[in-house]
């Protein structure tokens, strides 16, 4: 793994004192082309709070607290909504979901009222 990465979630993790349990990190196969995963700059994972996995809504709002420029919500999920974050070279945020397993889409108006409302 990156250590400037490494460095960067634990500062996060610090900060907002939930924990983000990781689910995978560091990859050789597996991810899209091209994956962050692939290069130890990336981790998929959800935020818990006293052992229950928080809602979609909830982790997306925590991860857009963080330092990262990669943020992915999958929710597709038999055990619920996880996060992917990487820390592309970017000064821009790319937010995408992912519903069905390798189907992803920018961020929408519409995912959010599904999983708000």
């Amino acid at each position: 793994m990156d250590h400037w990465f490494l460095k960067q979630l634990d500062e996060y993790r610090a900060i907002i004192d939930v924990p983000f349990i990781i689910t995978e990190d560091f990859a050789a196969t597996g991810h899209a082309n091209n994956s962050f995963h692939y290069r130890g700059r990336a981790v998929d994972g959800h935020f818990e709070k006293n052992g229950k996995r928080l809602s979609a809504v909830a982790q997306l709002i925590l991860a857009l607290q963080s330092p990262f420029h990669g943020i992915g919500i999958y929710t597709w999920s038999e055990n619920g909504a996880f996060l992917h974050l990487d820390n592309r070279s970017t000064f821009e945020r790319h937010i995408w979901i992912c519903e069905t397993k390798g189907v992803y889409r920018n961020l929408d108006l519409d995912f959010l009222k599904k999983i708000v409302i």
